[in-house]
């Protein structure tokens, strides 16, 4: 199974993409399951170790961008 993460602050953008994840993986036979967040913050405070095999991270956001967000991530996961 893949595990999917989508960072967004944009509640249509979220969905948008979730949508078309769905579609390609479901065409390909393949198992997914995709969380939503609205803010990199929400992520981190809810994100363990290893937890996610791919994430998508919205490079533009109010308070943490997906930059910082992932930076952070990657101390964790070390």
């Amino acid at each position: 199974m893949i595990r999917i993460a989508i960072c967004d602050d944009s509640r249509i953008e979220r969905t948008i993409l979730a949508q078309l994840l769905e579609s390609l993986i479901k065409e390909r036979s393949l198992e997914c399951s995709i969380t939503c967040f609205d803010s990199g913050e929400e992520l981190l405070r809810k994100y363990e170790k290893e937890q996610f095999d791919l994430l998508f991270l919205d490079i533009i956001m109010s308070n943490l961008n997906g930059i910082d967000t992932g930076r952070e991530i990657r101390k964790q996961d070390v």
